[in-house]
């Protein structure tokens, strides 16, 4: 039977899903366009293209893509899992309902998934031993948190809402296996979590790292916790399984963007040395035979560590572009902007920096292998929120979680209700921005406006590549949406990881940069031209409006230049399709050409 604590906290999980749902379901205007469901954000695009490829075209699931990076083709940075289980969800709720628009189906399924990921953010907050006011407090703030709505929003199926959910299962359950060690199967579900992880993203092999820690440093202090091996094992064998059918893996490949031997290589690593602890006493020999062990198995893997030092510090070509690998800070600094960082984090992100060491100084001070987990997967989910934008997944959690278990522990000397009044006032004015922003506002087709500026295109795009494929040159930023309304190909996109990804920016530029009688003769050969203007509107000297055309110039390639706002355009260039600003200077902001033959 249930109690009345479980059943309050079995309500509270209904009430935050509910509540985390109703901004999610705000982002339907970008979704919802021209009477059909598109993907939102960039990535979802090429998401929902190998998707639907999938659970409606009936095409195998896919690893290499010989439409993108053309003419190579490119393997695919992403892991197979994420993809084939979304395709899986598609296909079943198609056989309940075979009527059913299959990109309607998929764009609803991130909103849905909000009743996973709030049931684990509460059972999280129950093994962090919150009490029920602080606990709904955190319930309703992570509902409301403006980092979730994005992750849940009707059409945004990236993969970064899944991660999400692992991140929290993890957390979940290594906080769980630290109080009842004891308990067999709690070491085999945070097995299961930390060796699959990896099958939703590549970068989901670092939560092994705090777990790691976290048994290291009770290790060290001589909190010994039964059932490592069992969860070495199940760590490993599960790791190695999911990467088994792994293009990358079978071709032998060992790097961290792509789904290869790197990943099952890290949960080997993490099984041997939860083994070694499980064997060795603490003593002076054993700590020196560890971090020999430790240097060993790290040599194999310090290139690609380097790497993605290389990629945390924005090194990657084109970087610099995308939003999601700056910092908060970063962002703030660009932007000039607070609301934009309460918009986006909420207010709670400024309390993050003094989170972080007061709970780094937590976990020097913890006196138990529970409290030792949770402080150390607390510094590292704001270590990772504070590093990129793109690793919000890991450490939103925190960001919510941290003040009230810090408030928690003011509890035990102040008056109780006086402190959760206190947190409730506090949390609900960093969120009211924010809940603002989305549940009223309306937004662009896509969410973004580059984007809802070039959809336009994309019909008689999609008519003129039914026709006749071929390869598009156009902005990496529209390569991931080509490749899923079209059935045409693409020199570069979005997806920046490796060096054939580099290499392929570096190709792009170099296209955009001729002049258009050049590109009949350049290779590859370019069949399709879609010019997209940026920096079209900004402030000019009479306040905000379209931009002069020397500025417009300074934001764009030779080639966008010289066919949009230039008159000799090569006779060989067949304009197909444009969209002019209105007013006395009709400028064609997006276009597309045809070069003939």
């Amino acid at each position: 039977m249930t109690s009345k604590t479980d059943n309050a906290f079995i309500a509270l999980w209904l009430v935050g899903a509910l509540i985390a749902a109703i901004p999610a379901l705000g982002l339907l205007s970008a979704a919802y366009v021209d009477g059909s469901f598109i993907p939102v954000t960039n990535d979802s695009f090429y998401h929902a293209r190998r998707i639907l490829d999938v659970a409606v075209n009936g095409l195998p699931l896919y690893e290499f893509d010989a439409r993108i990076h053309v003419p190579e083709g490119s393997l695919l940075p992403w892991p197979w899992g994420y993809d084939y289980l979304m395709a899986m969800l598609v296909k079943a709720c198609l056989l309940v309902s075979p009527g059913a628009e299959p990109m309607k189906v998929l764009a609803y399924i991130p909103t849905v998934f909000v009743l996973v990921n709030m049931g684990l953010f509460v059972a999280l907050c129950r093994a962090c031993s919150l009490p029920l006011p602080l606990a709904a407090i955190a319930t309703i703030a992570f509902a409301l948190l403006p980092l979730n709505q994005s992750l849940h929003g009707v059409g945004i199926v990236d993969h970064h809402f899944m991660e999400l959910t692992f991140v929290l299962l993890t957390a979940w359950a290594a906080i769980s296996f630290a109080a009842r060690p004891d308990a067999r199967w709690r070491a085999i579900v945070l097995g299961l979590a930390l060796g699959t992880a990896p099958l939703m993203h590549t970068s989901l092999f670092l939560l092994q790292l705090p777990v790691l820690l976290g048994i290291g440093f009770g290790w060290l202090r001589g909190l010994r916790l039964p059932n490592l091996t069992t969860l070495a094992i199940a760590l490993l064998v599960s790791g190695i399984v999911v990467a088994l059918p792994s293009t990358a893996a079978q071709q032998l490949r060992f790097e961290y963007g792509t789904f290869s031997l790197f990943q099952p290589y890290i949960a080997v690593c993490t099984a041997v040395v939860l083994l070694a602890m499980n064997r060795l006493r603490r003593e002076p020999r054993s700590i020196a035979m560890l971090c020999v062990l430790a240097a060993v198995l790290s040599a194999p893997i310090l290139i690609q560590v380097l790497g993605g030092l290389n990629y945390i510090a924005g090194g990657q070509v084109a970087l610099d572009d995308i939003m999601e690998v700056s910092s908060p800070w970063e962002l703030w600094f660009k932007t000039g902007s607070v609301v934009f960082m309460t918009s986006s984090y909420s207010a709670l992100i400024f309390l993050a920096p003094v989170l972080l060491p007061l709970f780094a100084w937590l976990t020097w001070r913890s006196q138990s292998s529970t409290d030792l987990m949770r402080n150390t997967l607390v510094v590292f989910a704001l270590a990772m929120l504070l590093t990129q934008f793109r690793f919000h997944p890991f450490g939103s959690w925190a960001m919510v979680a941290a003040p009230l278990l810090a408030i928690h522990r003011l509890e035990i000397r102040l008056d109780r209700r006086l402190i959760t009044a206190g947190a409730a006032v506090v949390v609900a004015l960093s969120l009211i921005t924010p809940f603002q922003n989305t549940l009223f506002s309306s937004f662009p087709t896509g969410l973004t406006q580059s984007y809802a500026m070039v959809h336009p295109m994309f019909a008689p795009l999609k008519q003129s590549c039914d026709a006749a494929p071929g390869i598009v040159l156009a902005d990496h930023d529209d390569g991931h949406p080509i490749r899923y309304h079209t059935e045409c190909s693409v020199i570069a996109n979005n997806f920046l990881l490796t060096e054939q990804h580099s290499q392929k920016i570096i190709e792009l530029r170099k296209l955009l940069a001729m002049e258009p009688g050049d590109i009949a003769d350049a290779e590859p050969q370019i069949d399709y031209v879609l010019v997209h203007l940026y920096g079209v509107f900004g402030m000019t000297k009479s306040g905000p409006g379209v931009l002069p055309d020397e500025r417009i110039r300074s934001f764009n390639s030779t080639l966008f230049n010289r066919l949009a706002l230039d008159s000799d355009v090569p006779e060989n260039f067949e304009l197909l399709a444009e969209r002019r600003l209105a007013g006395e200077r009709p400028i064609p902001y997006v276009q597309l050409y045809r070069i003939r033959r």
